[in-house]
């Protein structure tokens, strides 16, 4: 019997996908939504048939037809074919079973879409298409929800024309899976395009960027793919046989300069899209971001002297705004937590500007004890003239990992005590239960004890472990925070179990970080797209930090990498190589809102349009995403592929 139960209206539109092994029943539409209603232009008829075939697929078959006498030339955006899985964040309990993350790839013909279960429990569900192509996708939001809504996904189907009497067709099949790698295989049978596959998005100049390329042999073609104009210097190593009827190839590209590259693969005239970025040198990258902050995001004069304030590259100019994630204080510690780690540890990078940039940072230290921090009670503040308007406990292990940084940059002690009594304070204020981004526990008790400050390491060590403890009861149910639930939820849950195990070796932490990991990782997709590949599903931080305020996937987003420094920090304490290309594949995922010059972005609003605004843009304003260099250079050894264990 197919396991597919399926329930249309009177309109044609799906209202519910089910497994009959589903011990869950989870509804793949997602409710009070409509899935399967074609948006099509005037002069062109769109309709739909499904049916389920075999014993195991569920196939819905998309035609639009011509009806004028004249031909139709159609915008990318024209068509567009609602899918409305459950991508959403109420409860953590009722995401787990019933909520999903969509991964979804328009590669022209080689297009798929594969949505996660959020708790991991299979079945998944799976989608190739099998006929015509997509092109992109966009999505409508309700903005009343904000940021717990991902919203419906408008597919667009890859169509240019269509003439008088014409008809275009796009088929999906549809199939459950108990995990990716299934589908991986599902989608290489399926597929009737070459299938690509990296081991990671970005690249720094001079590497070999590889990917491989697979594809269905026939008797009638058996030459190379052919490769578009956009991907620089191409080679293939000689193809291998991997199936009766199914080839392998890697394919070795040389692009010329940094940036965003396209490379298409066809046969039989079905063309499969990557892309890829090309990064400078991880040091040069770092060292041009920290000169143009301290050259053109420094603030002079009244409240602000001294801040690294948000930049806009429109104008050319710092902007400020007293809202929340515009202001002066916040995420924006991470230009100095920056700076400080790289004149600490990049000296032979520095060459002549690293006066200039202690200067700055010693501007930067001042402006900071002024009007973001109590020495004397550790409270950190939420924006300048000590304001607290919320007292918000992210602003905690951010403030403390900035004074850390000081600390191993200067060896002033006060800077290291005044990390450990900003730690202190944020347990004072309930933080362990709170399960924050970037907490540095585990290295400010290192750092106490080897300065012989016992007590205070004695004292954050018992708050650390009493956090964890609380995170191991917990277990996936994870309490709200400014998101209902999300990947930077879990991803502080997974490091701050990672480090109770640093401090004590017990095995049930590094035990139930494993755990976490695997709930971490659902949020990851492997679509070959550098925007895509191994960065997390995030879909508000462009409305919240970008100048264009608009709620939409981001992809990257800097937070991303909490993700790749997990991974990074379990390699290292389990001494398992599990984990060790994807660490390096998410670390490097967010370089790309990075350029050589130094300017940089907060985000990179990616579907092609939201709620009908033009989207698949890099927000202008450079504003928080230096956590990004931050964690990217913290961990170089994951980022640049060099450690060996």
């Amino acid at each position: 019997m197919n396991p597919f139960i399926i329930r249309t209206d009177e309109k044609g539109a799906l209202r519910q996908i089910s497994s009959r092994i589903d011990s869950y029943s989870m509804n793949w539409v997602k409710k009070d939504s409509a899935w399967g209603i074609a948006k099509v232009p005037d002069g062109i008829n769109g309709s739909v048939k499904r049916s389920l075939v075999g014993e195991s697929t569920l196939v819905e078959c998309y035609r639009f037809e011509n009806r004028t006498a004249f031909p139709i030339y159609l915008k990318k955006t024209d068509i567009g074919i609602a899918v409305s899985l459950p991508d959403y964040y109420s409860d953590a309990i009722e995401c787990m079973h019933n909520c999903c993350h969509t991964h979804i790839w328009c590669g022209g013909s080689s297009a798929w879409i594969l949505a996660l279960r959020m708790g991991g429990e299979p079945p998944h569900l799976g989608m190739v298409v099998t006929e015509g192509g997509l092109n992109s996708y966009s999505v409508i939001r309700d903005e009343r929800k904000q940021s717990n809504d991902r919203g419906t996904f408008l597919l667009h189907p890859l169509i240019h024309r269509i003439d008088p009497g014409q008809v275009y067709n796009i088929s999906f099949k549809w199939f459950w899976v108990h995990d990716p790698e299934e589908f991986d295989l599902k989608k290489r049978e399926y597929s009737p395009a070459i299938t690509a596959c990296f081991d990671k998005g970005v690249w720094f100049a001079g590497e070999d960027v590889q990917m491989e390329l697979y594809w269905k042999e026939s008797e009638e073609d058996t030459g190379m793919p052919a490769v578009g104009s956009h991907a620089g210097q191409v080679r293939f190593d000689t193809p291998e046989n991997i199936d009766i009827g199914e080839k392998k190839v890697v394919c070795h590209i040389s692009p010329g300069k940094t940036g965003e590259w396209e490379a298409t693969f066809s046969r039989y005239g079905k063309i499969s899209t990557t892309r890829l970025w090309i990064s400078a040198p991880l040091p040069e990258l770092i060292q041009s971001r920290c000169r143009f902050i301290t050259d053109l995001q420094q603030e002079t004069g009244g409240s602000l002297d001294g801040a690294y304030l948000i930049y806009d590259q429109e104008t050319r100019e710092r902007y400020y705004a007293h809202l929340d994630d515009h202001n002066a204080g916040r995420e924006r510690i991470g230009m100095g937590a920056l700076i400080a780690l790289w004149l600490r540890e990049g000296d032979e990078f520095h060459g002549d500007s690293i006066s200039g940039m202690r200067r700055s940072l010693d501007r930067y230290v001042r402006f900071v004890y002024r009007e973001l921090l109590d020495p004397v009670t550790g409270n950190v503040f939420n924006d300048v003239n000590r304001n607290q308007d919320w007292d918000r406990l992210y602003n905690y292990p951010w403030m403390s990992v900035f004074l850390l940084e000081m600390y191993g940059l200067t060896y002033d002690r006060r800077y290291l005590l005044d990390s450990g009594k900003v730690l202190l304070k944020y347990y004072e204020k309930g933080g362990g239960t709170f399960y924050a981004i970037g907490l540095p526990a585990e290295e400010v008790i290192l750092e106490l004890e080897q300065a012989e400050k016992k007590e205070m390491a004695d004292e954050l060590r018992k708050h650390l472990l009493q956090h964890a403890d609380r995170i191991l009861e917990n277990g996936s149910h994870f309490p709200r925070s400014e998101v209902n639930y999300e990947q930077s939820i879990v991803a502080p849950a997974a490091d701050i179990l990672l480090q109770a195990y640093a401090c004590t070796r017990e095995r049930k932490y590094l035990a139930a970080a494993e755990d976490m990991l695997k709930l971490l990782l659902l949020f990851n997709g492997n679509q070959p797209d550098c925007h895509l590949y191994e960065n997390a599903i995030r879909h508000w931080d462009g409305y919240w930090f970008g100048k264009r305020r608009l709620l939409g996937d981001t992809y990257p987003h800097y937070w991303s990498i909490l993700t790749g420094v997990c991974l990074a920090k379990y390699t290292r304490l389990s001494g398992k190589e599990l984990y060790r290309k994807r660490a390096e594949a998410s670390l490097r995922g967010s370089l790309m809102l990075f350029s050589e010059n130094g300017e940089a972005s907060c985000a990179f609003l990616y579907p092609e349009t939201v709620n009908g605004r033009s989207g698949h843009f890099r927000d202008p304003w450079a504003n928080d995403q230096d956590w990004a260099l931050y964690y990217a250079w913290k961990y170089r050894d994951f980022t640049e592929g060099k450690e060996q264990c």
